[in-house]
């Protein structure tokens, strides 16, 4: 399968809206991070900034999944689910408790169940087969995992 359900492709639209709204309060409203230290508040910004366009590129992947069934955009989608995975996990475990933390956790809810029941649904002969057409491919992406393995393991040790 590479078209998944329209309920997760809901859950997902849902948690870009919610990451979206949540973002442009971050970015505009004072109270959202008046509890942070100075870095952490600034840090939190550049984070609501950066989560915008992730939110838009999730919804064009899923309308493009929802209507053609793109492996690209499939890998797209799952890639913002993943992000959105990781930084509201961020958001809802280091920052203060506040008016957003309810947001923060139904995107991170939304997100990760979108995630799973992608990956629970998937056919992974048809998702891995431009991988195994062009074993070029399957070579950088176990390269680039080497690589990014390596510089944490070199920044892990050093720490």
């Amino acid at each position: 399968m590479t078209r998944p359900s329209p309920v997760l492709l809901a859950l997902s639209l849902m948690a870009a809206v919610l990451a979206a709204s949540t973002s442009l309060a971050g970015m505009f409203w004072p109270g959202a991070y008046a509890r942070e230290t100075s870095a952490w508040a600034l840090q939190g910004v550049a984070q609501d900034a950066a989560n915008l366009p992730l939110a838009l590129a999730l919804v064009w992947s899923a309308a493009r999944l929802r209507g053609q069934g793109s492996l690209a955009a499939l890998s797209i989608w799952l890639g913002c689910l993943a992000y959105f995975i990781y930084a509201f996990a961020i958001y809802a475990f280091g920052v203060h408790f506040g008016a957003l933390f309810l947001a923060y956790v139904a995107v991170l809810g939304l997100a990760f169940y979108a995630f799973v029941g992608t990956l629970a649904g998937l056919d992974v002969t048809v998702a891995t087969a431009p991988l195994r057409d062009r074993p070029s491919r399957a070579a950088i992406v176990i390269l680039s995992g080497v690589c990014a393995w390596r510089l944490w393991r070199g920044t892990a040790s050093n720490a």
